[in-house]
């Protein structure tokens, strides 16, 4: 069986269609969700 390793991904912030997410967290990822003008 492989030895599970940690993914890092390159996208920390990223905004799109006036949602902004930011991604932290070193072994537990956090998602922060800013919700411009859009209506939820």
């Amino acid at each position: 069986m492989a030895i599970p390793s940690r993914c890092r991904t390159t996208v920390v912030n990223e905004s799109f269609g006036g949602v902004t997410y930011h991604l932290e967290g070193e072994l537990v990822p956090v998602l922060h969700v800013e919700l411009a003008n859009v209506g939820v």
